[in-house]
Formats: C-alpha cells, sequence, structure tokens
C-alpha cells in the first residue's frame, strides 16, 4: 500500500469513525429533548392557575397567561427610569419612552389596538 493509498484508508476510517460519531451525538440530543420538552409539559400540568383577582394585569409566558403582581409591575418600572408607562383603551400597559409622548404609532400587544400618533 502507497503513501496515497494509505491516506485514502486513513481518510475513509476518519469519515466512518466521524459519521458514527455524529449519529450518535444526534441521537442523544434528541433524546434529551424529547426528554426535556417532557419534563416542561409535566410542569405545565402540575401548575396552578393564579387566583382570581390577585393583580390587573396580565403578560404572554409561553402561549399562556400569567398573572403580574402589582410588585412585579412596580420593579419593572423602576428599573426603567425615564420610561412613561400608559394604558391602551381596553386597559393594557405599555411603555413610553424619551419624552414620554407617543410620537409613532404602534399596536397593543395583547389588543391589536392603534397607539400613539
Amino acid at each position: 500500500m502507497g503513501p496515497a493509498s494509505l491516506d485514502e484508508a486513513v481518510a475513509r476510517a476518519i469519515d466512518k469513525i466521524t459519521d458514527g460519531v455524529c449519529a450518535r451525538v444526534t441521537r442523544l440530543l434528541d433524546r434529551s429533548l424529547d426528554q426535556m420538552m417532557q419534563r416542561i409539559q409535566r410542569a405545565a400540568q402540575q401548575a396552578q392557575p393564579p387566583s382570581p383577582g390577585a393583580a390587573d394585569h396580565k403578560v404572554a409566558v409561553s402561549y399562556e397567561y400569567r398573572t403580574v403582581t402589582q410588585a412585579e409591575i412596580r420593579m419593572v418600572q423602576a428599573a426603567m427610569p425615564g420610561v412613561t408607562w400608559r394604558h391602551c383603551a381596553n386597559g393594557h400597559m405599555y411603555a413610553v419612552g424619551e419624552c414620554g409622548n407617543p410620537a409613532m404609532r404602534g399596536r397593543c400587544l395583547e389588543c391589536n389596538i392603534a397607539l400613539g400618533g
């Protein structure tokens, strides 16, 4: 076996090993992802819904809503100085930066009503 054919044989062996490793890693990742999704689904099924009237506002979280307490809202507001907080016509909160007057038009993320102007 000459040097060129030896190099080719080594390259084929490396490719075969690499393909095997990639296939194993892919199977492991798929299995881990499946297990993680099952855990998430179990946790979501076991989660208790918030008590009615616990807060005035709701936010979207993973296609479901969870209640946001007034304390959480105050923490977010305190963490964002210089932001003016407003409510759309349907009472959903939104933030306006800069001077506090909405100069651009937008849409409420909750009800899609027009905002600003």
